[in-house]
């Protein structure tokens, strides 16, 4: 099979945005579904689950800029 990409290769504006529309709807089941699962199961009222989603998608956000941007050792900026 050939390699769309090499390593050092970038994909067209186009293509970025769409893969990043496809990680994100790929991701965005994981993240929410988690917590989704776990206020449920503990009795949560709504407002709970409410605020339990949100975390998990400011907490998701955050990892992601330390993965991209990197620091203190983390992250793909230190690759």
């Amino acid at each position: 099979m050939k390699l769309l990409y090499e390593l050092n290769d970038r994909p067209t504006p186009g293509a970025s945005l769409v893969l990043a529309a496809q990680h994100l709807l790929a991701a965005i089941g994981g993240i929410i579904a988690a917590p989704l699962l776990l206020g449920t199961a503990v009795g949560l009222p709504p407002s709970e689950l409410v605020f339990l989603v949100n975390a998990s998608l400011i907490a998701s956000g955050l990892v992601t800029i330390i993965q991209c941007k990197g620091g203190g050792g983390s992250g793909s900026a230190c690759l």
